[in-house]
């Protein structure tokens, strides 16, 4: 018996069990796209793989009716440039035409990048940023960094939320009145994966150790790529981190970087890279 139109494929059982690997996030998904909280599956499978498959069985069981659909829309939403459900996407929605940000040091904009657009306007991600009654505000992202290293961080942050991403800046969310330290305790429990501003004033500074290690702590082995490094100045990272690949951005102009972050934060989310569609050039006849 073939499965049904509701039936979510393997590539799209793994993006979600990728993008949405913590049960906060993937719950939140679930009821936004209509999935009443009792028929929601337990995460006790070990696995987001495995919890990703009950929701399959539970749409191809016609749970909510259009379930696939549903699913990928509200998916797309959070990670438009995710290519397992980009298609999805509204592609009407007012802040593809967002402005990009300079990279720092440099003056103007960019415009978009290749198909990372955004999914939403500044005015449409405040309001959606507000958690609803006893729910605690999330985040894809929580960018940690060092003072010297702000504008850097502010970069990296815009660039994220315009591509649709719901990101963490200390820099924007510290208020007069506020705790910091609850403040950086907040982040980086509701924050899905962190991102690690490396540069020789990161790697020197005590205060910002804790917060990669952290996401280093929760995630090992790499599995889940809780912690994506992103190296803007020359340095060499400490002896932790050396063991992960970083995001090197040093060198680059502002397209290329804004090009270079984008890919490889989608191809971490999706853990994997695109296949090439053409072939490389021959390597013989030199």
């Amino acid at each position: 018996m073939g499965r049904g139109e509701d039936s979510l494929t393997a590539r799209e059982l793994e993006a979600l069990a990728n993008a949405f690997s913590a049960p906060v996030p993937a719950r939140q998904l679930l009821g936004a796209a209509g999935i009443a909280p009792s028929r929601v599956p337990g995460w006790q499978a070990g696995s987001s793989l495995a919890f990703w498959h009950e929701v399959d069985a539970l749409l191809e069981a016609g749970i909510l009716p259009d379930g696939r659909h549903r699913l990928l829309t509200e998916a797309a939403r959070v990670f438009p440039a995710n290519p397992a459900w980009s298609a999805w996407g509204t592609a009407s929605s007012a802040a593809a035409r967002a402005p990009r940000a300079a990279e720092p040091g440099t003056t103007g904009t960019t415009g978009t990048t290749g198909t990372h657009a955004a999914s939403t306007d500044q005015e449409e991600r405040r309001d959606d940023a507000e958690p609803a009654a006893g729910e605690a505000e999330r985040w894809d992202f929580h960018v940690s960094y060092a003072d010297a290293d702000e504008d850097w961080a502010a970069w990296v942050a815009f660039i994220l939320d315009s591509a649709g991403y719901q990101v963490h800046l200390r820099a924007r969310e510290t208020v007069a009145g506020a705790r910091p330290i609850h403040l950086l305790e907040q982040a980086i429990q509701r924050s899905v994966r962190t991102i690690a501003v490396l540069s020789p004033s990161y790697v020197d500074s005590a205060a910002v150790q804790v917060q990669w290690q952290a996401a280093w702590e929760s995630d090992p082995q790499g599995i889940r790529r809780l912690l994506l490094p992103v190296r803007v100045r020359e340095v060499r990272p400490p002896t932790l981190l050396r063991g992960i690949n970083y995001i090197d951005l040093v060198g680059l102009d502002v397209a290329a970087a804004e090009r270079k972050l984008l890919d490889e934060v989608e191809a971490a989310l999706v853990g994997r890279r695109h296949r090439p569609t053409t072939p490389p050039p021959y390597p013989g006849h030199r």
